[in-house]
């Protein structure tokens, strides 16, 4: 990892070779970054050429020893192609310049405000239901202005994993591994007594399938993080890329109902806020998907997303975060390199498909195995339990004769859970 003067002047001639002039760059902030990434804050010289006061440089660790960092190529194209949208619809900062081989990205400035936690926190009932509005408001017209886009994403992928000669490693890691999550988080349920219903199983297949392919895709971060989401007074603005893709957007409707199951800091939203922030969403995506205007079609696919990220999130938290599953990726075959696509491949749709000869171990920090022996363990199984807990309630407020089952499978992985607490060493 570069220093702190060497990463300012590396972005101050990136700026320079990108857009002219030599910018003059001071007064660094290290805004803390994930992992060992560093995230400087920057106050720009006044001049003709950047019209910025300050900039965000995000310097990236040295790439694995496996090859080029699918993280950091899947990030640069989404901003490439999140840069060409209307300023109402772009989901984040604008991407002012980028070097692949030094792994350097400079970005516009979002500005010092809070994030979704430290914002949610501090809010009245009222506030809080003006905040899920704009949320639902902000994901859907990122979504709308979006959808339809994917071939135009998947151009970009294509022609930046022949940049950085990425290919594998980013069909397995983006792709395959949160289907095989979703299998893995299965098993973790049984392990610990709670026996699958089939209409789960069933909700289960439906949302691996709705990562790979469906109606309702568009672009998204995935990965949304409440500490990533940035809550100005005129804008939402998300950050982090590294997971961005089409997908099936309720995935993002879902995760918000959730709470973000795959982090332990966010808090699930109750029915009322929950309804708030759906009819929210789908009025700016109603116009383009009629279908969402039916509260039990729209209720059933969300419902299907949630069963998915309930499960996921087992994984995910077992392994320590979304991105420490592609740590456990192992590469036994070098076949299939030509199938790479948006949402986790390069071709039209991303493709999940399972490959015989990879093995992905997805065991991590045990977060299921006896008493919690740590806080971190104990708010890990906290933030199960609300997931879960999520998933039941949507189910309960609904019609579908599958939901029963869903939300009796809810309630026995709650009790699991709890009873962990119980069960001694």
């Amino acid at each position: 990892m570069l220093s702190t003067d060497a990463v300012m002047s590396a972005a101050s001639d990136l700026l320079g070779n990108r857009l002219g002039g030599q910018p003059h760059l001071s007064d660094p902030e290290d805004l803390g970054g994930a992992g060992s990434a560093l995230v400087l804050r920057a106050r720009v010289a006044t001049n003709p050429f950047l019209h910025e006061r300050t900039v965000i440089i995000k310097q990236l660790p040295p790439e694995s020893l496996s090859g080029p960092d699918p993280a950091l190529v899947r990030e640069i194209v989404a901003y490439q192609f999140t840069n060409s949208l209307a300023n109402e619809s772009r989901p984040g900062p604008v991407m002012l310049a980028y070097d692949l081989d030094k792994r350097l990205m400079v970005t516009t400035d979002a500005g010092s405000v809070d994030n979704l936690i430290e914002v949610w926190n501090t809010s009245s009932d009222d506030d809080k239901a003006k905040l899920v509005r704009r949320l639902g408001t902000s994901l859907g017209r990122m979504h709308r202005a979006t959808a339809g886009a994917e071939d135009d994403f998947a151009a970009l992928l294509r022609r930046m994993m022949s940049r950085a000669k990425a290919g594998r490693e980013l069909v397995v890691a983006r792709g395959r591994v949160l289907t095989d999550a979703i299998d893995y988080g299965l098993s973790m349920v049984g392990k610990f007594g709670v026996s699958v219903p089939a209409e789960v199983s069933d909700f289960a297949a439906d949302s691996s399938r709705r990562l790979a392919s469906g109606q309702h895709r568009a672009f998204t971060p995935f990965d949304l993080s409440p500490d990533n989401i940035l809550c100005g007074n005129h804008r939402i603005t998300y950050l982090d890329f590294e997971w961005a893709g089409f997908r099936d957007v309720t995935f993002d409707v879902a995760c918000v109902i959730a709470g973000f199951p795959q982090h332990a800091e966010g808090t699930a939203l109750n029915g009322e806020l929950s309804r708030k922030f759906v009819d929210a969403w789908r009025h700016e995506v109603s116009g383009m998907w009629p279908n969402v205007l039916n509260d039990e079609r729209l209720r059933a696919r969300i419902v299907t997303a949630l069963v998915g990220w309930s499960l996921l999130s087992l994984a995910i938290l077992e392994a320590g975060g979304l991105t420490a599953l592609i740590d456990k990726v192992r590469f036994t075959s070098d076949s299939g390199e030509d199938n790479a696509s948006a949402g986790g491949t390069v071709g039209t749709k991303d493709s999940e498909d399972s490959d015989p000869d990879q093995s992905i171990d997805f065991r991590g920090q045990h977060i299921l195995h006896g008493r919690a022996r740590t806080r971190d363990q104990l708010v890990i199984r906290r933030d199960i339990i609300q997931t879960f807990e999520a998933l039941g309630a949507l189910a309960e407020r609904g019609q579908d004769p599958r939901f029963p089952a869903v939300s009796a499978f809810s309630r026995e992985v709650c009790t699991a859970v709890r009873n962990l607490e119980r069960s001694g060493s």
